[in-house]
């Protein structure tokens, strides 16, 4: 009944909302109880790995997945995982999924502790040891085929071409593990950071009451969106995006969404932002509001230090991003003092506010 209630949570797209660092608790865990339930009565749950959710569920790790250690990190998840391993092998075998099993196969040679003598779950100690040689032995000369994709369920959109690895946020602020950043995006450029998700700081008591908001790395004025004089996002589920178009194909990715209901009621009577991938080109992002408020600006975080000059912003070991608006940016150095995000990001961000006149 648990196992049945947990996969009810889910849309029938497998998407996790709370970000891929909670894959392995989530849909491995799953995976992990469905073998189990398998040893025990002869297969008899077996018909489950032809579910087209249980199939997602499988393959969500996949697709959010960049480069190397690199991922879409969304909610609470952090952008650097642990590699990847036997059991994201043996949950894409079951599902049929070769791409994945490659994917899997690959992480799993780079791992400097293949067989996991640190892991405390002994069953998954077992596990790698019984499948070593089979992964070891898959066929890894090819690399594995990403395919975009929308995840209605939480509204993600994931898009790729050969230079840049796109994700967009357009579900709301009512996520398990939220964060307050409906319309945000995630770019990664020749599989680096450019434009960046935070993550979230060494777990606390704050960050799991009722000041977590309170706390920086969960506000939308440290994510990728607008902020209205002072209004910024707020959580829960009623604060959300409207999706009023999404559109992959083989060219082009682009999703425009009404985002006016993820901030304070009556603070807005629009927020459209439109962002449009033009595959092999540009990545261009419109923003549209009224009213006009005072103080109104445009965050973008980043790992690389920016420069901004005459309408372009440079960001160091990244690229360029140019504003058709005029405006003034300001750029914030941000000193990390927290130890978990120290070790993903290195000492320090930066913080850049557009201010468009």
């Amino acid at each position: 009944r648990s196992l049945d209630y947990f996969v009810d949570e889910y849309g029938d797209d497998g998407c996790c909302d709370e970000g891929p660092g909670y894959y392995r608790v989530a849909g491995l865990c799953l995976f992990n109880a469905i073998e189990v339930l398998n040893e025990v009565m002869d297969n008899a749950f077996i018909h489950l790995y032809k579910h087209e959710k249980i199939r997602n569920m499988a393959s969500y790790i996949l697709n959010v997945h960049v480069h190397d250690q690199y991922y879409f990190n969304f909610a609470d998840a952090s952008h650097i995982l642990e590699r990847a391993g036997v059991r994201e092998f043996l949950f894409a075998k079951r599902t049929e999924n070769e791409n994945m099993m490659r994917y899997a196969a690959i992480d799993h040679k780079l791992a400097s502790t293949r067989l996991q003598p640190k892991e405390y779950n002994l069953f998954h100690r077992l596990q790698s040891i019984f499948h070593e040689e089979e992964i070891a032995a898959y066929d890894t000369s090819k690399p594995p085929v990403k395919s975009d994709v929308w995840y209605e369920s939480v509204g993600i959109m994931i898009a790729r071409d050969d230079k840049f690895c796109l994700a967009v946020k357009a579900g709301g602020n009512g996520d398990s593990h939220n964060h307050n950043d409906t319309g945000s995006i995630i770019l990664y450029r020749n599989n680096q950071p450019m434009i960046i998700d935070v993550g979230v700081e060494t777990y606390s008591r704050k960050t799991f009451s009722s000041q977590r908001y309170e706390i920086w790395t969960m506000q939308s004025c440290y994510h990728n969106v607008l902020t209205f004089g002072d209004a910024v996002q707020l959580p829960g589920a009623e604060y959300k995006a409207e999706v009023k178009d999404i559109s992959l194909t083989e060219q082009n990715a682009s999703i425009t969404m009404e985002l006016a209901g993820a901030y304070p009621q009556g603070a807005l009577q629009s927020y459209l932002r439109k962002v449009e991938f033009i595959k092999g080109d540009q990545i261009h992002i419109k923003d549209t509001f009224a009213p006009w408020i005072e103080g109104t600006y445009l965050t973008l975080m980043t790992a690389g230090k920016p420069e901004w000059k005459d309408g372009v912003l440079t960001i160091e070991g990244s690229g360029q991003i140019s504003f058709t608006t005029p405006g003034r940016a300001e750029i914030e150095e941000i000193i990390i003092t927290d130890e978990k995000l120290k070790k993903e990001w290195g000492d320090k961000l930066y913080r850049t506010r557009f201010y468009p006149e």
